[in-house]
């Protein structure tokens, strides 16, 4: 379909029988807090695919590829520099880029460990479950499930 080419759906009311988009608060302790905005309902968005911020700056990675860039935020007077700065060259690849099928393969022929497990996944649906639990009761909810990190 070329860009900006009519879509054939656009403009078909769908009834939305769970919610399409979602804002999730979660609390770390020590501090440590992080939100999620997570939805079907978006036409198009340049926002960043995660940004994290700390008291020393700000990443940002940007971008829809598979290997996003990296912009950077410093603010640091004593070495002067302030702003948004993109690092030259290839940046080290995220470990999470291993998860895929063949990371999977390679552990089995390997007897090599999995870097997301089982116990991850079961915390990454807990913490979608109790998300909706918690916006329905209107309170924070403690979490059950651990994985070793």
């Amino acid at each position: 379909m070329a860009h900006g080419a009519p879509r054939p759906l656009k403009g078909l009311e769908v009834k939305a029988e769970i919610d399409d988009n979602v804002l999730i608060l979660l609390d770390f302790g020590n501090s440590m807090l992080a939100f999620v905005d997570s939805g079907f309902c978006v036409t198009g968005s340049k926002a960043p695919q995660l940004e994290l911020f700390g008291t020393e700056g700000t990443l940002s990675f940007v971008g829809y590829r598979a290997d996003p860039p990296i912009e950077i935020f410093v603010d640091d007077m004593a070495r002067g520099v302030c702003g948004w700065i993109r690092p030259e060259g290839r940046l080290p690849q995220p470990t999470t880029r291993a998860m895929g099928v063949a990371h999977v393969v390679d552990c089995l022929l390997d007897g090599k460990e999995l870097i997301l497990t089982p116990e991850h996944a079961r915390h990454v649906i807990e913490i979608m479950n109790k998300a909706q639990e918690s916006a329905q009761q209107g309170r924070a909810l403690e979490l059950e499930t651990t994985f070793p990190c």
